[in-house]
């Protein structure tokens, strides 16, 4: 393949991606009324977010006494649905409706709309993402090794612009991407910027390892579940969340974790064709 094959290619990608979301859209993500015990689920995109998602869910559903029913606790069509991502919430929120999880001001909560947790998927950095004046909300950070969040933004990020990922070489998409290019900024910078504010605010921080949920899902469960305010998890409960965030179940039920949800919904915005390659992820 020639550079100039690469280019084109990236320059398509890059053009798709920034079209993802409105300026409304994001001016609302960014902006919106956070609670004191609104939690979001922070990353750099491709460093477990999903995962964690997932794992932050059915802890709530464990506080509001939600969880044991699995047919229940898995009746939702995508795991954006009940995590809603920060910045493409209204992109994806039906016109005028209110109320909902992609309203970002409504409660989330079955038992207590009011009170309850809410919890938010976001790629943001620590200067946009969404905080309260008078303090801030709570945020779980995960990082992971930096050259496999590479490869999987590199087979991600193309296919989901709808484009083969074979079209762009490594090198040309690890200088544009990791440079800044993403919408999330550079990797390094906003990683270290994360690390400097999780320092600050450690009550407020949580910083979790991808490799460590690899290594040792169930710890990693207890850290996430006290920061939520749930200090115990009975071993059957436990056992249980380790089940269901195994990466064996999740592949099991591929199709609620597998992004189509906001992909379908912003499609048409950024300007994907119909007969463009099949997006396929999860």
């Amino acid at each position: 393949r020639e550079k100039s094959d690469d280019d084109d290619a990236l320059r398509l990608v890059l053009s798709r991606n920034a079209r993802m979301h409105s300026d409304a859209s994001v001016a609302n993500g960014r902006n919106f009324l956070v609670r004191e015990n609104d939690i979001f689920v922070s990353t750099y995109p491709k460093s477990g977010t999903t995962w964690m998602q997932f794992v932050a869910h059915n802890i709530r559903l464990l506080r509001e006494n939600q969880f044991a029913d699995e047919e229940k606790a898995m009746n939702f069509n995508e795991i954006t649905e009940k995590v809603p991502w920060d910045i493409l919430a209204e992109d994806c929120r039906t016109v005028g409706t209110i109320g909902g999880f992609q309203d970002l001001r409504a409660g989330q909560s079955k038992t207590d709309p009011k009170n309850g947790l809410r919890l938010y998927k976001s790629h943001e950095s620590v200067e946009t993402i969404a905080k309260r004046k008078e303090g801030m909300a709570r945020y779980i950070i995960v990082v992971r090794n930096p050259e496999d969040v590479f490869h999987s933004f590199h087979q991600f990020l193309p296919a989901y612009c709808g484009i083969d990922p074979n079209e762009i070489s490594a090198e040309v998409f690890c200088e544009a991407i990791f440079a800044g290019a993403s919408h999330s900024g550079q990797y390094w910078e906003w990683n270290m910027n994360w690390f400097k504010f999780a320092e600050k605010h450690k009550e407020r921080v949580l910083m979790v390892c991808f490799e460590d949920m690899k290594e040792d899902l169930s710890t990693v469960i207890r850290k996430v579940a006290r920061f939520m305010g749930e200090d115990y998890v009975a071993i059957s409960d436990l056992k249980e969340m380790c089940r269901r965030g195994s990466f064996e179940y999740m592949r099991e039920h591929k199709t609620k974790f597998d992004d189509h949800f906001v992909r379908n919904k912003v499609k048409n915005q950024m300007g994907i064709p119909n007969d463009a390659p099949e997006f396929l992820v999860g």
